[in-house]
């Protein structure tokens, strides 16, 4: 299912599962101030990487506390056969 979503609605929503307004914050903080990311240092942190079209996670990443929290339900879907 998709929907477009004001970006205020879809940061209170992600604020309430994750319990605090921590995402709200962030955004109104740096909003005003162009930010380049490393992503390919963010993914491995994340444990996160991509090979031959198949993502895999390594749990003993820095971040892969916030790796689960993020891609917990998708694995549960990715664990159903259907």
């Amino acid at each position: 299912m998709e929907q477009d979503w004001p970006l205020d609605r879809a940061l209170a929503v992600a604020d309430r599962a994750i319990g605090v307004p921590v995402l709200t914050e962030l955004c109104y903080q740096t909003r005003a101030t162009a930010v380049t990311m490393n992503l390919p240092e963010l993914w491995q942190r994340l444990g996160v990487s991509l090979a031959e079209n198949t993502v895999t996670f390594d749990d003993a990443a820095p971040l892969a506390a916030t790796q689960r929290a993020l891609t917990a339900r998708s694995r549960e879907q990715a664990s159903v056969v259907h």
